[in-house]
């Protein structure tokens, strides 16, 4: 049986489940490994897939949902297209046994009915085992809602894609154990608007800026140069970043384009490497 299962996706387990106590009791207690969920919200359709093995479209037709499933549809009737995504969605997540390398939430639908069902789907009584946890467009506000049902520790990325920063959206997160825990940070299309020493924690992490100013420049030699985990930090600025203040701090570059300086790691031979271009700031562990 455990070698049958094994190659079931998580539906068919679902529906094998249901067939009787015995194997509801069986499968509840086997693991379910998956590279990848991927929930994405659209107008009028929406999909559901892990990876290449499963891959439902749900469709908007009237005020029903038409699910393609496997080569199969079936009309829903009475439940709107994204509501049924969201079930299905649901369904997989409050399986305590389930393991994600990468989970992927993105909704192009700014609708509170939609954001209200999907944090309903993260309300289960265990924490779920993400590694890479993506959230994009208009779901990424929501990441204060979702992050708590994620496990500290077992989470290792969080990446966030939104155009428009919320001020408020992070100071929750900046708290949490999910978040402290946690060893790289991306965000993508919009400014990093909250001090840069909520990263400095990381491993590594990717963000953009208005500007660099050089009281970023002192954090960063104070805090994040002291750091022992710290491994590797892409800045990318609106603004073109003003080289003088490296200058102030690190003394003259050892090159240019991009200009590069050079500071030593106290007690070991280790050191960082400091890339300044006009518009982009990189920083790397180096072996000597």
């Amino acid at each position: 049986m455990e070698k049958i299962v094994e190659y079931l996706d998580i539906f068919d387990r679902i529906k094998l489940a249901k067939t009787s106590r015995s194997l509801q009791t069986f499968v509840a207690d086997q693991k379910v490994f998956h590279y990848i969920l991927k929930l994405h919200i659209l107008h009028k359709r929406a999909t559901l897939s892990f990876g290449n093995s499963v891959y439902i479209e749900y469709v908007r037709d009237g005020d029903d949902c038409l699910k393609y499933y496997k080569k199969r549809e079936t009309l829903v009737r009475g439940v709107a297209y994204w509501k049924q995504a969201i079930l299905d969605f649901t369904s997989v997540l409050k399986n305590p046994k389930l393991y994600l390398h990468t989970l992927v939430i993105e909704s192009t639908v700014d609708n509170e009915n939609v954001f209200s069902d999907l944090e309903d789907a993260f309300k289960f009584n265990h924490h779920l085992n993400v590694k890479y946890f993506i959230l994009k467009e208009y779901s990424s506000y929501k990441l204060p809602n979702f992050l708590p049902s994620l496990k500290p520790g077992y989470l290792t990325f969080i990446n966030i894609g939104s155009h428009i920063p919320r001020g408020d959206s992070m100071n929750s997160v900046f708290e949490m154990e999910q978040w402290k825990q946690a060893k790289c940070f991306v965000l993508d299309f919009a400014d990093f608007i909250w001090p840069l020493h909520h990263l400095y924690h990381f491993e590594g992490f990717a963000v953009l800026l208005e500007t660099f100013s050089v009281e970023n420049v002192r954090q960063m030699k104070e805090i994040l140069f002291e750091s022992s985990d710290f491994k590797k930090g892409l800045l990318n600025t609106s603004g073109p970043i003003d080289k003088s203040i490296f200058d102030q701090e690190f003394g003259d570059a050892l090159r240019e384009d991009p200009f590069i300086y050079h500071y030593p790691i106290p007690n070991s031979t280790d050191y960082f490497e400091i890339k300044v271009g006009r518009w982009t700031l990189e920083v790397q562990r180096q072996k000597s």
